[in-house]
């Protein structure tokens, strides 16, 4: 709970707030739309445009998202992002919890951000989904572990055979994620956040 709101443990809880206080903060006509425990992955986008179109018809021009994620893809987080701008006005998050990764991408794209002593947001290291394996990597380690072997001045054995086993396709990708995570930071702080 915070305040008088009770987050619900599935997903797509709709819900209407008019005139709830979350910390001193007043929610007046104001809809409210869960997002707990879900990843920014691919899988969940069409679950996500789903829930927001059914309440796309509803008068009031704000939304609130309460948002828990470990984090997940920056194209997806985009995404969201565009979805919920089309629909409202106003985008605030709730964070109970916390969000990591493209999740604390995703609040950085609200209007507000509430959370109390208890939630948190992440790091923004962007997550990539191998297609070959589905494992879903950490990208900023792994380009700052590359760039690290690669600068020492005498390369042991196994660093050179580390070097020489990455595929590199991978390193541009996990590269673009970094950059594109970076480009949505840049642009959504002035166009939403700092916009005042």
């Amino acid at each position: 709970y915070i305040g008088r709101i009770r987050f619900y443990p599935f997903l797509g809880y709709s819900g209407y707030l008019n005139n709830y206080k979350i910390r001193g903060n007043t929610f007046k006509r104001c809809g409210l739309f869960s997002w707990p425990n879900t990843s920014c992955a691919f899988s969940c986008i069409s679950r996500f445009f789903e829930q927001v179109k059914e309440r796309s018809s509803r008068k009031e021009k704000q939304i609130s998202v309460v948002l828990r994620t470990a984090g997940g893809a920056a194209e997806t987080t985009e995404r969201m992002v565009g979805v919920l701008r089309r629909h409202y006005e106003i985008v605030n998050f709730i964070v109970p919890d916390l969000t990591m990764s493209a999740g604390t991408i995703f609040c950085m794209s609200g209007d507000n951000i509430y959370m109390d002593c208890t939630g948190s947001l992440g790091p923004i290291d962007p997550q990539v989904q191998i297609p070959d394996t589905g494992d879903w990597v950490p990208t900023l380690g792994y380009i700052n572990k590359v760039h690290e072997i690669a600068a020492k001045p005498r390369l042991s054995l196994g660093n050179v055979v580390l070097l020489r086993s990455i595929d590199l396709a991978k390193l541009a990708l996990f590269e673009q994620a970094r950059d594109l995570s970076i480009e949505l930071l840049t642009d959504w702080l002035v166009e939403y956040k700092f916009k005042d």
